[in-house]
């Protein structure tokens, strides 16, 4: 009818409108620190949600509420509100989950459901419930297996799913169940080695692929088998090179290099290789001065910097070399007095 039609325009407005507080206007308040206004529109615009019927309407309708809750949900997490932001998540799962019983073979449908699984699984790794957090990742995990079976040439699914099955190892690795994390990282890594066969010359690939050999090389480390950690963490810092040196302009690449570059130095030091460590260790720390050239006021760059500079002291100190090492102390500890106030 067109009372009905007239009902369902004026509740599309509405959601537009509260899709519009969350995202937008959002972002303006956030810049000018006005969380407490952010905060009352949250929860005006979940009261709002609230009061929805919960049936008779269209998919369209249930897509659209269910990423604005799970918006909501990132802004409350952002804002240290876990309890709320678990709320919000749980909200929207009911949604994206009504929407997969609705259409079971759709994709996308089954990959926004992962996605709020992901996020809910997140706030629980956050809040240390490793079990709730392992059975959302799983959840999610096994959507993403069945949108992957779908549509196997999907290469953004598959990069999903290698990260959930990533996080499923995370969460075993936390509880100490080293067996079964390394099982989940080999599955992701089968996957991103997978995704770089196909396109070699992906950064993006190269990328993921740096991360999971990281994850495996933890692992070695952890049963202390310095051989097979270095072989790891040395393919990993090959693909972060090749990453920030094919675009000089990409300082994200250049940071990612340096972790890289620290976490192979301290474990050359590990295995008793001090003139390596010490190169990996400075080569880090030029970066970081770079980075810092770049970006001066991020508080980020600036306490990688300071880390940097402790590691490279630490491992200098180590190898006869006191005055460096308390050369490079100082310099970090000057570093950390420049983090802004803030």
């Amino acid at each position: 009818t067109i009372a009905s039609e007239a009902a369902q325009r004026r509740q599309k407005q509405a959601e537009e409108l509260v899709d519009f507080m969350l995202g937008d206007l959002g972002d303006k308040l956030n810049e000018v620190s006005r969380l407490d206004i952010m905060e009352t529109v949250n929860d005006q615009a979940m009261r709002y949600f609230r009061s929805l019927p919960p049936d008779d309407v269209t998919d369209e309708a249930l897509a659209q509420r269910s990423r604005t809750l799970n918006k909501i949900g990132r802004v409350r997490w952002n804002q240290g509100s876990l309890a709320a932001a678990i709320e919000a998540f749980q909200a929207s799962l009911k949604l994206t989950g009504a929407l997969v019983e609705r259409h079971p073979d759709d994709v996308a449908r089954l990959t926004e459901h992962a996605e709020t699984l992901s996020w809910l699984g997140s706030v629980h790794w956050n809040s240390d419930n490793n079990d709730a957090a392992l059975a959302r990742f799983v959840d999610s995990m096994k959507a993403l297996e069945h949108a992957t079976a779908l549509a196997p040439d999907n290469t953004e699914v598959r990069l999903r799913l290698s990260w959930l099955i990533g996080n499923v190892g995370h969460v075993h690795e936390r509880r100490g169940d080293l067996a079964a994390a390394e099982s989940a990282y080999e599955k992701a890594l089968a996957i991103c080695q997978q995704l770089v066969a196909a396109e070699p010359d992906n950064r993006q690939w190269q990328g993921e692929l740096g991360d999971a050999l990281d994850n495996l090389g933890k692992l070695a480390f952890l049963r202390g088998d310095l051989v097979e950690a270095l072989n790891a963490y040395s393919e990993n810092d090959r693909l972060k090179r090749n990453a920030a040196t094919a675009d000089p302009a990409d300082y994200l690449a250049r940071s990612n290099r340096a972790i890289s570059l620290q976490i192979l130095g301290r474990t050359l030091m590990q295995a008793g290789a001090a003139a390596p460590a010490i190169e990996r260790l400075r080569r880090a720390v030029q970066l970081y001065v770079e980075i810092r050239e770049h970006d001066p006021s991020s508080a980020l760059n600036i306490a990688t910097h300071a880390v940097g500079l402790f590691n490279l002291a630490l491992v200098l100190r180590m190898n006869g070399a006191p005055a460096e090492a308390l050369a490079r102390a100082d310099q970090a500890l000057v570093t950390i007095e420049t983090m802004p106030a803030d």
